[in-house]
């Protein structure tokens, strides 16, 4: 059985709430199953389009909750896998997505990785352009561990790149994970881009990295991943809901 989780994005200098990655999980009677394990299998055997559409549904649901419980403006991101975003029928299918589940189209965050891109560039590209052009954001997930970045990055309509966690770990002792994160900063400044810290667990990495300018993060120092019914406790801890 595949679940949805949500894990909270937050900006760090006030720790407040500024959207949620959907995580798929998937148990076989009663044991978790690694996403190392059953992502790529569901991308072989043609199911991953399936999880990003679980992914989109359960974010709709929560988005409208949200709504209900008087929070607009936070957005829901979903990993799309790099078949997927060559799919010549892509488009069309993220267009009846969200009109059967009335997201709008500001409040998808479609993630991809560095690695998908440079599978079949132009198609990726295109329909790139075109779920920005329906309003979505883009995000690049991984950021750094690909052979992308300085390629094609420039070239794409996208939003957000996520550092790798990688680079979080490193950081305090690796003078190339800091030199790496400086000029994602840069970059990302020059370009006009957010940039978030995957995997912040401790207070000292959270320090650190806000001295280097992040202000994005998402990781077990703010909140592990969460069902809903227990988004809204989590919230209402920080005075958020």
């Amino acid at each position: 059985e595949v679940n949805i989780v949500f894990q909270p994005l937050v900006a760090m200098a006030t720790e407040a709430c500024t959207g949620f990655e959907a995580l798929a999980r998937w148990s076989r009677n009663g044991t978790p199953i690694s996403p190392a394990q059953f992502i790529p299998l569901a991308e072989q055997v043609g199911l991953s389009l399936r999880i990003f559409e679980l992914g989109v549904r359960r974010s709709a649901q929560w988005t409208k909750k949200l709504q209900a419980s008087g929070r607009d403006g936070l957005y829901v991101s979903v990993n799309l896998a790099a078949c997927d975003l060559e799919r010549e029928d892509l488009v069309p299918f993220v267009v009846n997505l969200l009109g059967h589940t009335e997201m709008p189209p500001a409040q998808l965050q479609i993630e991809i990785t560095e690695q998908s891109l440079i599978r079949n560039y132009n198609v990726s590209e295109r329909n790139l352009r075109a779920l920005k052009n329906l309003g979505c954001r883009i995000a690049i997930d991984d950021f750094g561990t690909g052979y992308s970045s300085l390629s094609y990055i420039g070239r794409l309509p996208v939003d957000v790149l996520k550092l790798d966690r990688q680079f979080i770990t490193d950081t305090a002792d690796s003078p190339s994970s800091q030199a790496i994160v400086n000029l994602t900063l840069a970059l990302a400044q020059r370009l006009k881009l957010e940039v978030l810290a995957e995997g912040v667990e401790t207070a000292e990495q959270q320090a650190m990295l806000e001295g280097m300018g992040l202000k994005y993060a998402q990781g077990y120092k703010f909140s592990k991943p969460l069902p809903v019914n227990e988004l809204y406790a989590w919230m209402e801890r920080r005075g958020t809901s």
